[in-house]
């Protein structure tokens, strides 16, 4: 009797079951993709003094074309450039042997025959193709064929022109300035909109000026066109061949040699006063920037003796005799009669820039802030003898007879071909690194190339909604304790101790009661999960990569009822002009979906110094108060494991 009573219930369940089976059909989904995995890329640099490799990550799916690119590793090749191997036979590929076996190790083996490696060689290459194309030619394919050895994907090794030198290394110094990109507060990337920074570059044979400028450029020649993350940049970009560190301190030798005809003992105006040196003829003129001054007869191997003198006017002279201010074909030249329009903006100078302007710093303790500044250190420097700068950097010991002449290039280069001024001068950051990255081009020239790799396809899984899937949770819950139910009921009509029986069934009831309420309770948290979710892809910290500046410490609440979630987060940035500017801009970010609260617990300053790796909090907000800085520091320390961070509560 029983059994026969029960059996209707069969029918109705599998008919529920099939009506909630066709309301599955009709719910919408959403798609979720799988965390993408990494592509590698790698770049050789082959300057005209040294090569270094850059070993290159990002994300595989990339972003609007090009790729969100980091620097995973990097390692400089032993020996000089690839240039100096002329006539060797496979002793250029044989140099970069070291550092390959180390990409080997340094990208995960399954990575390997997917990773592109490209050899770009600059004007030291450049030279060489002019005086010698067939020895340049052979050298390129030796180090070609050493790579194709290793398992990774040899996609060509090119000799640059300036201007790609120059507009990649604008490339790399405004993507390390997040100028195209950055990972914005709620975790995901964003264009910040920011304007973009100039680039100057001073290597061993060539410097590179180049600058986004809203003016005409007169010669097509010094135009370039990029596209990085969805947007197109019109660049002036010029690179003067000769004019590098090595290729310049050539030239002036050959001019004060053939100034003072060609004597066997020459007085050098720009060498301290009591250094000397003996070199080689063909030290002087093996180069093709120095063919202008070259006698018409010598001995390569004919000893020349060097004087130094140490006098600052003569110096300037000879120096500024290497460029042409003469005549100009367009409305306005910056030497040699090359376009340039207008300087605009900020600049960050690298390389060699860097360097003598470190070691200028340290030997006059002169702050280069200005043309006047630079002006005082260098005529400071130039009257200094051999011994006091040994004494101020004996750690710099094969550089210091150059120094001078290498500073009065600079402030001649920058001020009066260049043409900064008091108003642009100290608009200029001299930098080594960005955070962890080594400023150059090589890192530019892998974030163009990446626009022309293929994204990888990432998987993507079909998944409800939050709200869908707590609906049919609750169905399915609601179908099978009404199906119990039934069962229940049916089972005690069908037993004769009903009154017995109907007290276990009042039990189980209000147990499948207690079941439902956790079941309800369960989905109530499910849909106050999203506040947390989006908390938790929020970066604890992020600041500039370099200088000093404001700082404010944020507390984000989620707004959801019965969720208490909080973290503490600190942004600190060098365009604020008050704290207020960063959290305006920070919390409305933030508080743009609704879901999250903001609140602004303190502020204060930070100083960061990428060389030295040294974060030092400090100071207060007139507005906000003083933040936590002790909280700021462990935020800090997390973001930044490898370097020194501290605290005090001094200064403003």
């Amino acid at each position: 009797m029983a059994q026969r009573s029960a059996l209707p219930i069969i029918p109705i369940a599998l008919l529920l079951f099939g009506l909630v089976g066709i309301l599955l059909l009709t719910i919408p989904t959403q798609d979720v993709r799988d965390a993408p995995g990494f592509m590698y890329g790698i770049v050789l640099d082959a300057g005209s003094s040294h090569t270094s490799l850059y070993i290159y990550k990002w994300p595989a799916d990339k972003q609007n074309g090009t790729g969100v690119v980091t620097e995973l590793n990097e390692c400089q090749v032993k020996g000089d450039g690839i240039s100096s191997y002329m006539g060797q036979n496979g002793a250029a590929g044989r140099s970069l042997e070291a550092c390959l076996d180390q990409a080997v190790k340094d990208i995960p083996k399954e990575r390997h025959q997917y990773t592109p490696v490209y050899l770009g060689a600059t004007a030291g290459m450049r030279l060489l193709n002019i005086s010698n194309p067939e020895q340049s030619a052979q050298i390129l394919e030796e180090v070609g064929q050493k790579i194709k050895s290793y398992p990774f994907n040899y996609r060509g090794a090119t000799i640059l022109s300036g201007q790609e030198e120059g507009a990649y290394g604008w490339v790399t110094v405004n993507y390390l300035l997040e100028n195209f990109i950055k990972y914005g507060f709620v975790g995901r990337w964003l264009s910040p909109g920011r304007s973009t920074v100039g680039a100057l570059d001073f290597g061993g044979a060539s410097t590179q000026i180049t600058f986004v400028s809203k003016e005409t450029v007169e010669d097509i020649q010094d135009m370039m066109k990029l596209r990085l993350y969805g947007h197109e940049y019109f660049l002036y970009t010029h690179s003067f061949l000769c004019y590098g560190q090595d290729q310049l301190l050539k030239r002036l030798l050959a001019h004060i040699v053939k100034s003072q005809g060609y004597s066997q003992a020459v007085t050098h105006p720009c060498f301290p006063a009591d250094h000397s040196k003996t070199l080689k003829m063909d030290n002087i003129f093996n180069s093709p920037c120095t063919v202008k001054d070259k006698p018409e007869t010598y001995n390569p191997q004919s000893s020349l003796t060097l004087q130094g003198s140490g006098h600052y006017e003569h110096c300037i002279g000879n120096v500024t005799e290497l460029f042409s201010f003469n005549s100009c074909p367009f409305s306005r030249c910056s030497f040699d009669k090359v376009f340039q329009p207008n300087i605009t903006g900020s600049f960050m100078a690298f390389s060699a820039f860097f360097y003598i302007h470190s070691i200028l710093q340290q030997i006059t303790g002169v702050t280069v802030s200005t043309p006047q500044k630079l002006e005082e250190a260098t005529k400071k420097l130039c009257s200094m003898k051999h011994s006091q700068l040994m004494t101020l950097a004996p750690n710099k010991k094969t550089r210091l007879p150059n120094l001078c002449a290498c500073s009065v290039f600079i402030k001649t280069l920058m001020l009066k071909g260049y043409g900064f001024d008091d108003a642009s001068f100290p608009r200029i950051s001299f930098q080594k690194k960005a955070g962890d990255t080594s400023v150059g081009w090589a890192l530019g020239y892998m974030l163009t190339l990446s626009n022309l790799l293929p994204a990888e396809i990432v998987e993507v899984r079909k998944t409800l909604t939050i709200a869908a899937w707590g609906t049919l949770l609750f169905l399915f819950i609601f179908l099978l304790i009404v199906i119990c139910a039934f069962l229940l009921i049916r089972t005690r009509d069908g037993r004769k101790n009903a009154g017995q029986q109907g007290l276990e069934f009042d039990e189980k009831v209000r147990g499948f009661g207690l079941l439902l309420a956790v079941l309800l309770k369960s989905l109530k948290m499910c849909s106050q999960t999203k506040a947390a979710a989006l908390m938790a892809n929020i970066p604890r910290a992020d600041i500039d990569p370099s200088g000093v500046f404001k700082y404010v410490l944020i507390r984000v609440h989620s707004r959801e009822e019965g969720d208490d979630s909080q973290l503490d987060i600190v942004r600190g940035y060098g365009w604020a002009e008050y704290h207020g500017d960063i959290y305006d801009k920070v919390s409305a970010e933030l508080e743009g979906g609704g879901l999250l609260d903001c609140e602004c617990v303190g502020g204060g300053r930070i100083k960061h110094d990428p060389d030295a790796k040294k974060i030092h909090v400090y100071g207060y907000s007139i507005g906000y108060g003083r933040a936590n800085h002790a909280v700021t520091t462990e935020k800090l320390k997390q973001q930044y494991p490898d370097y020194e961070v501290t605290w005090d509560n001094e200064g403003y």
